[in-house]
């Protein structure tokens, strides 16, 4: 099961990266953000299921592939925003990582605009 190997990487990790903060700073971030990297490697695993049980929801419930696509890439986008604006901070620039998370965020809603208008039609038609 992958979940033993990501707590044991995890918890290797930052028994080096606060070594190496005392060594040199430099490297501790570097050794931090290719831990990260590696445990996100071992979680893609899991998003062929995700991608495949939601899938059937969705056609089981009718929603249209054009919108469960959509909301496939916006949770994408959510989680590689969250990412690099955490490598970022981690590495010291965290008004970058706001930055990031700002743009996703706008990125986000624009992807999500055809979906909104759809729930406002929806509405105003029922009323």
């Amino acid at each position: 099961m992958d979940i033993y190997k990501i707590v044991a990487i995890g918890l290797i990790s930052v028994i080096l990266v606060v070594y190496l903060k005392s060594v040199n700073s430099e490297i501790a971030v570097i050794a931090g953000v290719a831990s990260g990297i590696l445990i996100i490697i071992l979680s893609l695993s899991y998003v062929k299921e995700f991608i495949s049980f939601f899938s059937e929801i969705a056609n089981e419930g009718g929603i249209e592939k054009s919108v469960f696509k959509l909301t496939l890439k916006i949770i994408a986008i959510s989680y590689l925003i969250e990412f690099s604006s955490g490598v970022a901070t981690d590495f010291g620039q965290s008004a970058l990582g706001e930055k990031i998370q700002f743009a996703g965020k706008l990125i986000m809603i624009t992807l999500a605009m055809p979906l909104i208008r759809d729930m406002i039609q929806a509405v105003v038609g029922i009323l």
